[in-house]
């Protein structure tokens, strides 16, 4: 078994009327590293990046905003879904860190063009 702890910080100072500034973080046992960190290309007609698996996986997920056909920048968001329902939309640069409920395919979908995506998942124990 290993720990794996995510922290999540958010600070401002213009959000709103007050100052933002808090962080939590969480401790979560998994089995093991099941894949990454590393690259995967996103392609317009979608790519699976992670398996159905039995128990939850914790997964980070990065759109880079850079074509996979060449590397320049792009503006091309990133969905990610089930294969069949879409529930997050990252444009470029933007990142999560979420538990993927067991027995879900994960599937990313880039726009126009296929983009690099980052992805890291872990099984939890």
């Amino acid at each position: 078994m290993a720990t794996l702890t995510p922290t999540l910080s958010l600070v401002s100072t213009d959000a709103s009327s007050d100052n933002l500034n808090f962080s939590v973080d969480s401790t979560l046992t998994t089995t093991h590293l099941s894949q990454g960190p590393g690259k995967i290309e996103c392609a317009t007609g979608g790519t699976t990046v992670v398996t159905s698996q039995t128990n939850i996986a914790y997964v980070y997920f990065k759109n880079t905003g850079k074509l996979a056909a060449d590397g320049a920048d792009t503006t091309n968001v990133i969905t990610l879904s089930d294969g069949t329902n879409d529930f997050m939309v990252l444009g470029a640069g933007e990142f999560a860190f979420f538990p993927l409920k067991g027995s879900t395919t994960l599937q990313a979908t880039s726009t126009t063009a296929a983009v690099v995506g980052e992805l890291a998942f872990y099984t939890k124990a």
